[in-house]
């Protein structure tokens, strides 16, 4: 029962986290709509990779594939759309560090019991250091722009 209550305080979190960041409209890499379900499925992960850490258990591993094959999906769709050089070292990370080493960590984690969990370990610091590149590097806000100065009558 309190599990599940804890399941949804983190969710609504999640939620928060992720419409705040969309809700400064002044940071055009945070205003693209794809950043909610990207900030939520990185949650996501984070999450599923800290439960592996402590319960090695087959729906937990199952749970954690699948939040990593969602988060690195989304992250495509919102590199594609935002074309940021700013994320790229974070976009290296998600891939490599967040994806293909925590799988192949499950993949040898039945034989060696320190692997899987190592892996959630993994994917949670790739998770980090996307939202860290997120608000930090591709912070730069978009000032005002006039494309025509108004004319004031001619004397």
């Amino acid at each position: 029962k309190w599990l599940l209550y804890g399941a949804g305080v983190a969710a609504a979190f999640l939620y928060c986290q992720a419409r705040i960041l969309q809700a400064a409209k002044g940071v055009p890499a945070w205003r693209e709509r794809r950043i909610v379900p990207l900030i939520a499925c990185t949650g996501l992960a984070e999450g599923a990779g800290i439960a592996l850490c402590f319960s090695m258990a087959s729906v937990s591993a199952a749970l954690f594939a699948g939040a990593l094959i969602a988060r690195l999906l989304l992250w495509w769709r919102y590199r594609d759309a935002v074309k940021s050089t700013a994320l790229a070292s974070a976009g290296r990370a998600v891939l490599w560090l967040g994806t293909i080493l925590p799988f192949a960590l499950l993949l040898v984690g039945d034989p060696f019991a320190w692997a899987a969990p190592l892996g959630g370990a993994a994917a949670v610091a790739a998770g980090w250091w996307l939202k860290l590149a997120l608000v930090t590097r591709a912070s730069f806000k978009q000032d005002f722009s006039l494309p025509h100065l108004p004319v004031r009558g001619a004397r």
